[in-house]
């Protein structure tokens, strides 16, 4: 009788551990995983673009730029500027960057050592087509006289300085980029010239 009953208890004991353990595997995570509440990426009206395209550039990053001026060919040696979802040749030596950003727009600006009055400039416009990008150029240089060309490219020349403009737009989603050449009515020949085989060069990365 005494075997009997231990051998009941020990069954006992045994179901009750195997019950334990299903009941423990049963148990749900107490700590689910966490679900992401973050909104996703959205463009920002106001944001400027990087200093460095991502996009790697197959041009040379050192050459030489043929110019004809007076009926004479000029040799300019030119480094590529890979900027922000585009590329363009300048002079290796004897100019000086600058940069400047305002709500939307974002400016990199190349001036001569030589004489300060002359700048060659990529604007880049956040959000505005050509029309846009025209609209705030005539507002901005209001004190040119701006002609468009065949191009949609905006010319012309300040009402008193009498300075020339010539301004190039090249167009990439809904953003729009200006290369803009200014100089002195005097050095239309020489750096005018200079400066639009430049502005010629400008490439966007698609």
């Amino acid at each position: 009788m005494m075997r009997k009953l231990i051998s009941l208890a020990i069954v006992l004991v045994m179901a009750l551990f195997v019950v334990g353990c299903g009941e423990e595997q049963k148990q749900p995570n107490s700590t689910p995983d966490a679900v992401s509440t973050a909104e996703p990426n959205q463009a920002d009206p106001t944001a400027q673009p990087q200093s460095q395209s991502t996009a790697a550039s197959n041009r040379e990053q050192e050459t030489e730029l043929k110019i004809m001026l007076e009926g004479m060919e000029e040799a300019m040696p030119v480094i590529l500027h890979q900027g922000d979802r585009y590329s363009i040749y300048i002079p290796k030596e004897g100019w000086r960057m600058e940069t400047d950003s305002d709500i939307g727009v974002y400016e990199e600006e190349w001036i001569s050592t030589v004489n300060d009055d002359v700048k060659l400039k990529v604007v880049y416009l956040n959000g505005k087509n050509l029309q846009q990008a025209q609209e705030w150029l005539r507002a901005d240089k209001n004190d040119y006289e701006l002609v468009e060309d065949a191009n949609g490219g905006l010319s012309g020349q300040d009402k008193e300085d009498h300075d020339y403009l010539d301004a190039h737009f090249y167009t990439l989603g809904n953003d729009t980029y200006v290369v803009m050449c200014k100089y002195p009515e005097e050095a239309a020949e020489g750096f005018g010239s200079r400066l639009n085989a430049l502005a010629d060069t400008f490439e966007l990365d698609q």
